[in-house]
C-alpha cells in the first residue's frame, strides 16, 4: 500500500484508512485532525490512491492561485465559454 499523504483540507500527516461494513464494506481515508474523509473504495489501495490524488488536485490549484494563473482567461474561457462581449455576431 503507498504511503498516505498528508490531508489536503489541513494538511495534517495522521490520517488513517477506515472501513465500511455492509453492502460489500468500503475503505476510505479519514484525517484524525480535521476529520474529513475521503471518497470511499472497494480496496484499500484504490481509497489511498483516491485520497492521495484529491491532496495533489488540491495543492495544484492552490499553486496556481498562489501564481495567480488560476483565473486566467484562457482558463475562465475553458470554464464557462467565451465572454459574450467578445463573441463574434
Amino acid at each position: 500500500m503507498k504511503d498516505l499523504a498528508r490531508c489536503p483540507f489541513c494538511g495534517f500527516e495522521d490520517g488513517e484508512v477506515g472501513y465500511l461494513p455492509g453492502g460489500g464494506g468500503y475503505y476510505y481515508v479519514h484525517c484524525n485532525c480535521c476529520e474529513c474523509r475521503g471518497p470511499t473504495c472497494p480496496t484499500q489501495d484504490r481509497a489511498v490512491n483516491a485520497w492521495n490524488k484529491l491532496n495533489e488536485e488540491l495543492m495544484a490549484y492552490i499553486d496556481r492561485l498562489e501564481d495567480k494563473t488560476a483565473y486566467d482567461d484562457e482558463s475562465l474561457e475553458k470554464l464557462f465559454g467565451r465572454p459574450i462581449f467578445l463573441r463574434s455576431v
